[in-house]
């Protein structure tokens, strides 16, 4: 199937949707195999432009439930997805040797975490807020009050 823009689908089909295993070829250089159900991405490894790769769960065209992605730096995560970004709990090993191990909250370490510098002494193993690390009672405190009350995007 092609959709006129330039991607291209090859694989199962029901009722005319994308159905079964099959490989999408975007236009933009981006390729899919996977599973689809009724037409949408349920399961499968995208590759990316950059040569990124993402294999894991899908909803609405977007990284969603667990999954892996390599990225071109040869950094990588494994974890939780929701709405495309790391959402949940997660690994992030950076390609100097340095990771960080907890919570993920709309793409950023947000909750309980350890971070490990790449000499393997620890950063800071406790709460961490907007990507950054909370160092004061009262601090974590406001950000527990603003987690409950953040936008859901990234």
């Amino acid at each position: 199937l092609s959709n006129g823009e330039g991607d291209v689908y090859e694989g199962g089909l029901k009722d005319d949707h994308k159905h079964g295993t099959g490989i999408l070829r975007f236009a933009d250089g981006r390729v899919f195999e996977g599973e689809y159900i009724r037409g949408q991405m349920i399961l499968g490894k995208m590759t990316y432009q950059d040569g990124s790769v993402y294999g894991g769960s899908w909803v609405d065209e977007m990284r969603h439930g667990r999954g892996k992605c390599l990225f071109a730096d040869g950094s990588e995560y494994e974890g939780e997805f929701r709405g495309g970004c790391f959402h949940g709990h997660g690994k992030m090993a950076w390609n100097d040797g340095g990771m960080y191990v907890g919570e993920w909250f709309n793409g950023e370490m947000h909750g309980i975490g350890k971070e490990i510098r790449p000499d393997g002494s620890i950063r800071h193993d406790g709460g961490w807020s907007a990507g950054r690390p909370i160092r004061t009672a009262s601090h974590a405190r406001a950000v527990l009050h603003q987690q409950a009350t953040m936008a859901e995007s990234c």
